[in-house]
């Protein structure tokens, strides 16, 4: 569900943009996909030391993971967007030489609010879904498909790869970027170590 709803753009960028511009979104998510796959490795390799965690009640140690992976993402999507941003012309040759047209700085801009977006929601649905936690998805992802398609069939006919990009962030913002963080929080509280009760006193 979540691989639709990330692919709705391409749907809707084959009707609406031009041929250059699909290329520039492609050329542009390709770099930030190494982000993508840097924080997905850490998670994968954090996901059955937060099952552990989980079962122990070890909350602490489930947060020290989570802002890790957080830490990490938004740090590399950082480097990525400075990269594009000061040597353009260099990515662009690695990547693409035949490719001419560069992005502009607000394009740039939104596509590393994007990339930040799912840097975000990541951790905390890789916590859901190690304790099994997954009807939250069923009932979100749907309603997040319908809002990026919506949005950006609306804001692509107006400002073109901006408003894609602005689609897929608007959808994100309404449901994803809140409603995992809050479920998170709720999984913890119910997982969180009972407190320990009073000691019986004696006699006296």
């Amino acid at each position: 569900m979540s691989a639709v709803t990330l692919q709705i753009d391409y749907l809707v960028m084959s009707q609406t943009l031009s041929p250059q511009e699909i290329t520039q979104y492609n050329l542009i998510t390709k770099v930030y996909l190494i982000v993508i796959a840097f924080q997905g490795s850490y998670l994968m390799t954090a996901w059955p030391v937060i099952t552990e965690c989980m079962n122990r009640h070890a909350i602490s140690e489930v947060h020290v993971l989570v802002n890790r992976s957080l830490w990490l993402g938004f740090a590399l999507v950082g480097v990525c967007s400075i990269i594009l941003l000061l040597t353009p012309d260099l990515v662009y040759a690695i990547i693409a030489p035949s490719v001419t047209a560069r992005v502009d700085r607000l394009t740039l801009g939104l596509f590393a609010l994007y990339f930040s977006c799912r840097v975000w929601a990541e951790p905390f649905a890789i916590t859901l879904i190690s304790v099994n936690s997954l009807r939250i998805f069923w009932l979100y992802v749907p309603i997040q498909a319908l809002i990026n398609a919506g949005l950006q069939i609306s804001l692509a006919n107006l400002f073109g790869l901006k408003g894609i990009l602005a689609g897929l962030i608007c959808s994100f913002l309404l449901t994803a970027a809140w409603i995992l963080p809050w479920k998170y929080r709720a999984i913890l509280w119910k997982f969180a170590p009972s407190p320990n009760p009073n000691p019986v006193q004696g006699a006296t």
